[in-house]
């Protein structure tokens, strides 16, 4: 096939990312929409379930890859598939119990925001540790670490501050009921 260009590439890969993002941003609102309590389903069958339905309706997509060429598969060695296997098994499976399980208690918004913090954590983790080479903090990258760090707390202040108000079990619309005596 023809060579693709540096600059097509990358504006592959934007539109990619942001459709990604748009998917689970859907799916994130949908679990919390479709599983509105913990006690409503197992969390580790819901997963198992997807995981199932994932694997049927993408292994056609993945053949279809293999015989145009665009990614061809190639046997793997079995200790790849063994560190594959452990690194789906926590790096996975857990972490997304654990996410599925904390947007069930709190809310989609919360909880992707603080995954959000992984970032920012992880460049200052690298800037900490000794061993690793020092980057350098550019303003730029400091200003959106900020941001980042400061949305997630303005985002939980109305719980942390306690000036949530209390929930009556209404309806939710904010209108007053008046009690009868």
């Amino acid at each position: 096939g023809t060579p693709v260009r540096p600059l097509e590439s990358h504006m592959l890969g934007d539109v990619l990312s942001l459709v990604a993002a748009a998917f689970f941003a859907v799916y994130s609102v949908l679990v919390k929409w479709l599983i509105p309590s913990e006690k409503d389903i197992r969390m580790p069958m819901f997963f198992g379930f997807t995981g199932i339905f994932s694997a049927i309706l993408c292994t056609p997509i993945l053949v279809v890859l293999h015989f145009t060429g665009i990614e061809p598969m190639t046997s793997i060695p079995p200790r790849v598939v063994a560190y594959l296997t452990l690194n789906g098994l926590i790096g996975t499976v857990l972490s997304d119990l654990l996410w599925a399980k904390a947007i069930v208690l709190t809310s989609p918004l919360v909880v992707n925001l603080g995954m959000s913090l992984t970032i920012p954590l992880s460049c200052l983790a690298d800037f900490l540790n000794p061993l690793s080479p020092t980057p350098k903090l550019q303003w730029d990258y400091v200003l959106g670490a900020s941001l980042v760090f400061c949305s997630f707390f303005l985002v939980n202040c109305p719980a942390l501050c306690g000036s949530e108000e209390e929930s009556d079990g209404g309806d939710g619309d904010g209108a007053e009921t008046e009690k009868s005596g």
